[in-house]
């Protein structure tokens, strides 16, 4: 998990790996848990404001560590055994390579924006490096999108899946010792070897207004500030040097995440996320779409009217967490506006 222990450990790893550099062939990132990496090791609700602010103060460092390891002149392969959100799916793609587990309970994605937050690590820089400005502030950040494992690959989130956690790690070792084929320093990620051109960049200057003149008409005259910050980090990482991206992105997190509305925001986001795993590990066999369609709405709206009935979060707050965190389309209006209509 993210926190002062995982920094230290993945520190100490980093330097082994350096002082063996001449030997080394690739990196292989995997877990021993049923999750790959979930990102922040906190239970939101529970944690004072000023504590989660600390908790969060580990981005730039961890940030940096990310790009040690990317820029580091050896393959790096990340072996997801399991689900990664947020802070645990940019360290995959901080890596050059991605190997899934292809299971229906396995989620990769990036859907901090349904706390009204977004990346802060890089994710956001090098998903727009890999696909461009508009995909990603209007497809795959922007949105909070979570993956399932065939959508993943077909994105180019991932580049193999595995059916076993077993294949998995053995698919990643033998990717990066494929790749190893001259010896030496200059390997890194496919969207920064020269001559390579972003996605898109050339159209720039037609582009970028128009999706510009998109963001605003979703967000004016709501309060929602995370999407509107997305494209002008998106557009600064098609624009500038990747050290100048880096730091927009982690400013950005930053000023997103001492907005009031975060902090109410974020136990309810992730209280739903886990309702939602919930209800797709517990389906069984046979179920109807239908029915498991409807029992999780039902745990979703529960859930979001016990928020809007003891905290400070707004009914329509909480539909539009809903819609981020379970994964709603946004014409339903939320789960609340879902249940309603059901009930007629």
């Amino acid at each position: 998990m993210v926190n002062q222990r995982h920094f230290d450990g993945l520190d100490a790893c980093l330097d082994d790996l350096v002082r063996e550099l001449e030997r080394l062939q690739g990196v292989v990132l995997t877990s021993g848990k049923r999750s790959f990496f979930s990102g922040p090791d906190v239970v939101l609700s529970e944690i004072p404001v000023e504590e989660l602010r600390n908790t969060y103060a580990l981005v730039v460092p961890i940030r940096d560590q990310l790009r040690r390891l990317e820029t580091m002149g050896r393959p790096a392969v990340a072996a997801l055994t399991g689900s990664a959100l947020g802070s645990g799916f940019e360290i995959a793609l901080a890596c050059h390579h991605r190997v899934g587990l292809d299971t229906r309970e396995t989620v990769w994605g990036l859907p901090e924006v349904g706390m009204r937050i977004m990346p802060g690590g890089g994710g956001l820089v090098r998903v727009t490096r890999m696909f461009g400005v508009v995909p990603a502030v209007e497809e795959i950040v922007g949105p909070g999108a979570v993956y399932r494992p065939r959508a993943a690959l077909q994105a180019g989130l991932v580049d193999e899946l595995a059916a076993t956690r077993e294949l998995v790690i053995e698919r990643a070792r033998t990717w990066f010792q494929s790749s190893w084929l001259v010896p030496g320093d200059g390997f890194g990620q496919p969207w920064e070897r020269p001559g390579r051109e972003i996605p898109g960049s050339s159209e720039l200057d037609r582009t970028l207004p128009e999706l510009a003149a998109r963001v605003r008409s979703r967000v004016d005259g709501t309060p929602l500030l995370a999407l509107p910050a997305i494209l002008r980090v998106a557009t600064v990482a098609a624009t500038s040097q990747i050290d100048t991206a880096f730091a927009a992105e982690t400013a950005a997190f930053l000023d997103l995440l001492h907005a009031p509305a975060t902090a109410a925001l974020a136990p309810l986001y992730f209280d739903l996320v886990a309702v939602a795993h919930d209800h797709a590990n517990q389906a069984a066999v046979g179920d109807s779409a239908r029915a498991v369609t409807d029992a999780l709405l039902d745990a979703v709206y529960a859930a979001t009217a016990q928020a809007v009935q003891n905290t400070s979060i707004s009914a329509s707050d909480a539909n539009t967490c809903s819609i981020y965190a379970v994964g709603l389309p946004k014409w339903t209006g939320g789960a609340a506006q879902l249940s309603a209509s059901r009930a007629v």
